[in-house]
């Protein structure tokens, strides 16, 4: 367990009576930088981000026609700036005005998303750290019904790193 306070509880009282989704997943797709750092895996390239690595898996779906909302989750958000949803929805050529929230998770939130959202959400989890990659979720009519099971409830891991100059305890 990774948070102080972990608990799991089922995401309905009656777990065989969890309802569907109305949404069904209809395409996946990842994105693997090219670069290798030794010893970590694939690292971003110095022109890559959290943007650029979900716009790549996203346009790996190939057709996004009928993408009415888009679901980024980042543990580690590293854009500049405080919107990066109508950045993405060019990379991804979408209409501008195509509605993107973003989530501070990991794949337990991605998985989340993708049973919770609508058809016409396309989810996209995003680790810019080496081992560093991305996958893309399709929800539409169509495709494999996805039912969350149980939630886990937790805090978020802490990482502290020292600044420059500061000493190590």
């Amino acid at each position: 367990s990774h948070g102080v306070g972990s608990a799991v509880r089922p995401a309905h009282p009656d777990a065989d009576q969890v309802p569907l989704t109305t949404a069904h997943l209809t395409a996946l797709a990842t994105y693997r930088p090219t670069w290798a750092a030794p010893a970590e895996g694939r690292a971003c390239g110095s022109d890559e981000d959290v943007v650029t690595l979900a716009a790549a898996a996203g346009r790996a779906i190939g057709a996004l026609h009928g993408v009415a909302r888009v679901v980024l989750v980042t543990a580690a958000p590293d854009f500049l700036e405080p919107d990066p949803g109508a950045v993405l929805a060019a990379a991804l050529g979408l209409p501008r005005e195509t509605p993107c929230e973003v989530r501070l998770g990991g794949g337990a939130a991605a998985l989340c998303a993708v049973a919770e959202e609508a058809a016409g959400t396309l989810v996209i989890a995003v680790e810019p750290r080496a081992p560093a990659g991305a996958a893309a979720a399709l929800l539409g009519e169509l495709g494999a019904r996805v039912r969350l099971a149980a939630r886990a409830a937790s805090s978020l891991p802490v990482r502290v790193v020292p600044t420059r100059g500061a000493a190590a305890h």
